[in-house]
């Protein structure tokens, strides 16, 4: 196989979903979350006939409820148990922004995914010391993982 012209580099499956607590007895919060193949597990249940149904699931980061997904396509082997990530707090959204807290390097950063004239962008920032800091400003909506990634690696403690 010969490359005619190289592609964009594979990031990993996401979606935009909603907390609804869909097969999980519902309860859900509401909260808007951009969803990435880590936040995935199995769940399945198992009926009187011996047979079982297996679901793909995701944990709400502000909530804590369960939601079962349908549209998952990856190719990963998802664990029976649910993700163990970085806390994020008040997933919501703000004024057309996507808006969380992530904990990184023992404080927590502001992270809004934003549309600009078209255009999309992620922003990390916190306050220290009564000034803002900037950790992530960049084209594109970075997942959750290169967030992490980008303020731990340019960000000192």
């Amino acid at each position: 196989m010969k490359i005619l012209k190289p592609g964009r580099k594979q990031k990993g499956w996401a979606t935009r979903a909603t907390c609804t607590g869909n097969g999980n007895g519902g309860g859900g919060c509401g909260a808007k979350l951009l969803v990435e193949e880590g936040d995935l597990f199995q769940t399945s249940s198992h009926h009187y006939d011996g047979s079982s149904e297996y679901y793909v699931t995701f944990r709400c980061k502000h909530c804590g409820v369960d939601t079962d997904i349908t549209n998952y396509h990856g190719h990963r082997t998802l664990p029976k148990k649910p993700p163990r990530k970085p806390q994020t707090t008040q997933q919501m959204p703000q004024n057309g922004t996507f808006a969380f807290t992530v904990e990184c390097q023992g404080s927590p950063w502001d992270v809004h995914y934003f549309e600009k004239d078209g255009k999309k962008g992620t922003l990390a920032f916190r306050e220290r010391e009564g000034k803002f800091e900037i950790g992530v400003f960049k084209a594109g909506e970075l997942p959750l993982g290169e967030v992490l990634k980008e303020l731990q690696s340019a960000v000192p403690v």
